[in-house]
């Protein structure tokens, strides 16, 4: 541990905002899932050192509970 991007918090509205612990700047994948682990969204963000907070649009989402993951970790949000 420690050398890894670490997704820490989501916040959902019309954006998906992302805080994101990195260790070295780059440029990393993410994905969102729907409930059935179907792949709805992929995008990439671009990471420097430390806490990043980074959006994506989800407006076009049908409200539901989805997952964000990047390559560490993932984490679960609900669109209303």
């Amino acid at each position: 541990g420690g050398r890894n991007d670490w997704l820490i918090s989501v916040v959902a509205g019309e954006q998906l905002t992302m805080t994101i612990s990195a260790s070295r700047q780059k440029t990393e994948m993410g994905f969102i899932m729907d409930a059935s682990g179907r792949n709805v969204k992929q995008f990439s963000v671009w990471l420097n050192p430390g806490i990043n907070n980074v959006t994506t649009g989800i407006g076009n989402l049908p409200a539901g509970t989805y997952t964000v993951r990047l390559l560490t970790n993932s984490l679960q949000f609900v669109k209303w």
